[in-house]
């Protein structure tokens, strides 16, 4: 059995231009220019650590902390939806953002904090340190042989860590971490993923050509196309899925804004990067 990484498109998650990023990240949550600004995502679950996040953002009360995500709201805790509703001043709930909003934020942001204590991989660590933005994240198993503390992240095992290491942060420069984390990014683009599947193949005897075809036809049933992101946007189980309806309303109207710009498909993460892949279709075929 082979493990080969679901790949992250660092042709999209990069930073253009961190000044005005970062400008764009505060005005647009209107936080003060000389506040730091720690972000994170996933879904409202105890399993992604929500409850730490909320705790660790009442324990630095001068650093403005954004989660970005939401999640069907039938399975969140009652536990969670109390600690949101106590959540303190310092905290923003983004909800589902574009991709592009998401990625400007990693990169406007002065820290990205992982609380998760189980994944098979994290893909929105593997974007944040695409976007050179310092990480800090919890010890488990997943990064084990791959992220090394101090190199590409900080890896930590408490709330007192965590703050530690962002405060460390935010009073030492992280050019070198920055650099080997975009560089471990490279690593695991979605190009050198497909390479490895293509080692995989060859390694496992199997035909090259009709895997690989196989696995661009799975990706085409996969990805969303963009008049099905409104369809789901505008009915009840979307209304769920957003996070409310003035939320799934915001998803219908952003999935018409982006196809009129010519968009043929939902441009979440995990659909941008299916979209990254079926883009190189030709190179993976040829």
């Amino acid at each position: 059995m082979y493990a080969v990484s679901n790949g992250v498109d660092t042709e999209f998650f990069q930073s253009r231009n961190k000044e005005k990023e970062k400008q764009e990240l505060h005005e647009k949550y209107k936080i003060p220019m000389n506040r730091k600004v720690v972000v994170s995502a996933g879904h409202l679950i105890q399993r992604k650590g929500i409850l730490d996040f909320l705790k660790l953002a009442k324990m630095m009360p001068e650093t403005t902390f954004i989660w970005f995500g939401g999640g069907n709201d039938s399975l969140v805790t009652q536990e969670v939806k109390e600690a949101v509703k106590k959540k303190s001043e310092n905290v923003i709930f983004a909800g589902y953002v574009e991709a592009e909003e998401l990625r400007n934020a990693y990169c406007g942001a002065d820290a990205f904090a992982f609380f998760s204590y189980e994944e098979t991989e994290g893909i929105v660590v593997l974007e944040a340190l695409a976007c050179e933005v310092p990480v800090v994240l919890r010890d488990i198993p997943v990064y084990k042989g791959w992220i090394q503390d101090q190199m590409q992240a900080y890896k930590v095992h408490n709330l007192e860590e965590y703050k530690h290491n962002l405060m460390h942060i935010f009073k030492e420069e992280q050019e070198e971490l920055k650099g080997n984390a975009r560089e471990l990014a490279e690593q695991r683009s979605i190009r050198s993923a497909g390479e490895r599947l293509k080692v995989v193949y060859r390694l496992s005897g199997v035909n090259e050509e009709e895997e690989t075809e196989k696995f661009i036809a799975e990706m085409e049933e996969d990805i969303i196309p963009i008049d099905g992101l409104i369809a789901f946007a505008e009915s009840d189980a979307g209304a769920k899925v957003f996070g409310g309806p003035e939320k799934a309303k915001g998803a219908a109207e952003h999935g018409r804004e982006i196809k009129a710009a010519g968009a043929k498909y939902c441009d979440c993460p995990a659909c941008a990067a299916v979209e990254a892949i079926l883009s190189k279709k030709g190179e993976l075929l040829g």
